[in-house]
């Protein structure tokens, strides 16, 4: 009996490069994947920062309440590039306004220190408190001016915070 010849010649060099492809796109896959996980984890990462800076903010306010209740002192909006002449109340004995000045100070130091192109505002109504950060989070190079809703926000990322004092 007489074989016949088989004409699949370079058939496993076609499944070899196929499979390859297919390799190829999961990798590609896979990486993007990891990417987008990395930029995932940071941004929660710089929202567990904004908390912290908030709650920090929030125990400055409460631990000099006379003041923050007295006067308006601490309502207002800050930029983390925006100096104020105070002097050093943990060097010197400070009255409850230079503290007040004081906490400010130190809050908006911190803040930008960790988060980028950090902005905040202090408001209140009665002795209820909202506190705000804004950051680029996503850094787009956004310098857009925050808006009061952080829900609308799109170019900054934002978080916020009501206490009563």
């Amino acid at each position: 009996m007489k074989q016949q010849g088989s004409n699949n010649h370079g058939f496993t060099l076609i499944e070899v490069l196929i499979s390859l492809l297919i390799f190829g796109v999961g990798i590609i896959g896979v990486t993007a994947l990891t990417t987008q996980s990395q930029k995932i984890t940071y941004q929660a990462y710089q929202s567990m920062i904004a908390t912290w800076q908030l709650h920090d903010m929030m125990e400055l306010i409460r631990a000099n309440a006379s003041q923050a209740s007295g006067s308006t002192q601490y309502e207002h909006s800050y930029k983390g590039t925006e100096s104020r002449a105070t002097k050093d109340c943990i060097a010197n004995e400070c009255n409850a306004s230079e503290m007040a000045d004081y906490d400010v100070l130190l809050w908006l130091s911190e803040t930008s220190n960790v988060l980028p192109s950090a902005e905040g505002t202090v408001s209140r109504a009665a002795s209820a408190f909202t506190l705000t950060l804004y950051w680029d989070g996503r850094r787009t190079g956004s310098t857009a001016t925050p808006n009061t809703n952080c829900a609308a926000e799109t170019t900054l990322l934002c978080q916020t915070l009501e206490f009563e004092l």
